[in-house]
């Protein structure tokens, strides 16, 4: 390659490495959300009728690069779980809590000269489904792991990027056992603070 195609490729990229610049010290970051949960396929419980959040930690490699850890919490997604005893309808509160907990790579893009950034990510998954009563014999406690991705995209409300809004979805894939596979679609806003 010549010295001159190397001056034209190094000053293409200027743009992009200046559009990072600002938030390169911020090495951790901090976001937190409400989310909407959707079951999809052989998810028993209605989850997009529970109250939702999400917690989560990255640890930034590179601008471009992070690793990350998380808490998606969906508070009773069962809820009242109400059956016939001879005809007559009985109510069971189920007392359930639904954890996900997500553990990957995430990468990072932001178009030159835009406070804007995009990302997608991947990794590994943990669900724990959780019943804190007495409930009938077709609900049991679950644990197992699993898969799941995420894409996000986000604007920084600040010059440094310490502060950043946006949305971000989240997709589990957890195969329970041989016959039921959870896959759920979490999405919502979100906000982030990042730090050194």
């Amino acid at each position: 390659m010549h010295l001159a195609q190397c001056l034209f490729l190094m000053m293409a990229f200027l743009p992009l490495v200046n559009a990072q610049a600002p938030a390169d010290d911020l090495k951790q970051s901090l976001s937190a959300g409400f989310i909407y949960g959707v079951g999809i396929g052989t998810f028993t419980p209605d989850v997009s009728k529970a109250p939702a959040y999400d917690l989560n930690y990255a640890f930034h490699l590179r601008p471009w690069v992070a690793f990350e850890a998380g808490l998606d919490q969906i508070i009773r997604p069962i809820g009242t779980y109400t059956t016939l005893n001879n005809g007559i309808p009985s109510s069971t509160d189920t007392k359930d809590q639904l954890y996900l907990l997500p553990l990957g790579v995430h990468f990072y893009w932001s178009p030159p000269q835009t406070h804007v950034r995009l990302s997608a990510g991947g990794g590994a998954a943990y669900l724990n489904h959780h019943f804190g009563a007495p409930i009938p014999y077709q609900f049991t406690d679950v644990s197992a792991f699993g898969a799941q991705a995420v894409v996000s995209a986000d604007v920084a409300l600040t010059d440094s990027g310490r502060y950043r809004l946006g949305i971000t979805a989240h997709y589990f894939y957890v195969k329970e056992n041989t016959e039921v596979t959870t896959r759920i679609l979490t999405v919502g806003p979100e906000f982030t603070f990042s730090f050194r």
